[in-house]
């Protein structure tokens, strides 16, 4: 089991300390666990390069039936679809790089039977009247750790684990390529010895959240 140090370090304090008593009961079950440098060239660069390929695919799937069909879109998605169709792949050469790197990277760390362990987003889950750039921000934290799994292209599988300041929070293990039934085996297995009080304390939160 891999801790990656600086999906840790995105944590807020509250949820660090809640979710490091899981990652305890974790790493009793798993032969070895350590703390891991997994993005030298840090989350940010990652989410950044994540996004830019993200939306060469979304311009490739969606441009052509966009431009022919004009559909109309709400406002923050229209203007997102508008980023997209500006993105060139001649000008993105350093996000493809990094892209391929770091598919091979991590596959190599975690080979065939290791499991990274991160906080899901870096806080609680937020209010519903959270907007402008406080949510932006929330949101640009939250994608550094998002984007691991699928800029890897590695399964990754959400465990609710609880609660902190009222709001449900949770840990995410991704595993290795074509792992997915082991790693689903294996969060089954794990969540069988959590108390169900602690299920239902982060399903009550999220109800009233």
């Amino acid at each position: 089991m891999l801790l990656a140090i600086e999906a840790w370090e995105l944590a807020e304090p509250p949820v660090r300390v809640r979710l490091v008593k899981d990652v305890t009961s974790m790493a009793k079950t798993c032969v070895d666990s350590d703390w891991a440098v997994i993005a030298p060239e840090g989350l940010a660069a990652w989410m950044r390069a994540f996004r830019i390929v993200q939306g060469l695919e979304i311009w490739d799937t969606h441009g052509p039936w966009i431009e022919r069909a004009h559909p109309v879109f709400a406002p923050d998605i229209a203007e997102r679809f508008a980023w997209a169709s500006k993105l060139k792949r001649k000008d993105s050469g350093a996000e493809l790089r990094l892209w391929f790197d770091v598919r091979a990277r991590l596959r190599e760390q975690l080979g065939d039977d290791g499991l990274l362990v991160i906080p899901t987003v870096p806080g609680p889950a937020p209010q519903r009247n959270v907007s402008g750039a406080a949510n932006e921000e929330r949101r640009s934290r939250a994608m550094q750790l998002t984007c691991i799994a699928g800029l890897a292209g590695l399964p990754q599988v959400h465990i609710p684990t609880g609660a902190a300041d009222g709001a449900p929070i949770g840990l995410s293990v991704i595993a290795g390529p074509g792992r997915d039934l082991q790693l689903l085996s294996w969060v089954a297995e794990w969540a069988k010895q959590r108390p169900a009080g602690i299920r239902q304390a982060a399903w009550g939160a999220a109800a009233e959240r």
